[in-house]
């Protein structure tokens, strides 16, 4: 009951903070649009605004209700979704992106906070690789080793400052927490002109045993 309480409130904590404050912006911008009509179908205008937070929230919706979803439980589900956020993030962003994964993906057990963490973790890595990394490229590996997997996001960018940021250092922070609450690892390396790795470690669950039919 304490973890069903604990997800319910982690889901109300999300659809307010994200999806209530764009809906916000997208009532403020309407009202400006009433009041300044000149500066409304502008390049950057209050009406480019209001289609920005509109896709931004179809987006954030789309999480909430993949991350609740027990079907994507599983860790091909998840590899899955990230598979294609990295893609359509490194697209936006004019990158190349190279997803080096097993030719099949395991249907292993995750926890749905697990999978929650593993994900925001991921998307925060992406994040900051486009943003900081001067990169041409994004790549997803995923290594399958005894006992755990390995989920890495690389770019080639300029590689981490001997001395990084607050901004930096708190993305870092937060990416290791969300793996130590789910009994995994944050793992980086960076090699300055050659690029940042960003490894999520996680130990593998045991096989479920196939169900056997009478």
């Amino acid at each position: 009951q304490q973890a069903l309480d604990h997800e319910r409130a982690r889901i109300a904590r999300d659809i307010h903070d994200d999806v209530g404050s764009t809906l916000t912006r997208i009532v403020l911008l309407s009202e400006l649009a009433g009041r300044e009509p000149e500066q409304t179908y502008t390049q950057d205008g209050h009406l480019a605004g209001i289609r920005s937070a509109a896709k931004e929230i179809t987006r954030r919706l789309d999480e909430i209700v993949w991350a609740i979803n027990p079907r994507n439980d599983t860790l091909d589900a998840l590899v899955t979704y990230i598979s294609k956020l990295v893609t359509d993030q490194a697209r936006a962003a004019g990158l190349r992106c190279r997803l080096d994964l097993p030719p099949s993906l395991p249907t292993w057990p995750i926890s749905g906070a697990t999978r929650h963490n593993l994900f925001l973790a991921c998307k925060e890595a992406i994040h900051n690789a486009i943003k900081h990394a001067a990169a041409n490229q994004l790549q997803l590996r995923l290594t399958l080793q005894e006992g755990t997997f390995l989920l890495e996001i690389c770019d080639d960018g300029v590689g981490l400052p001997a001395a990084p940021s607050e901004s930096a250092g708190d993305g870092l922070l937060n990416m290791r927490e969300r793996l130590a609450a789910s009994g995994g690892a944050c793992e980086l390396s960076s090699v300055p002109g050659r690029g940042t790795t960003v490894g999520f470690r996680l130990s593998c669950p045991q096989k479920p045993k196939p169900l056997s039919i009478k």
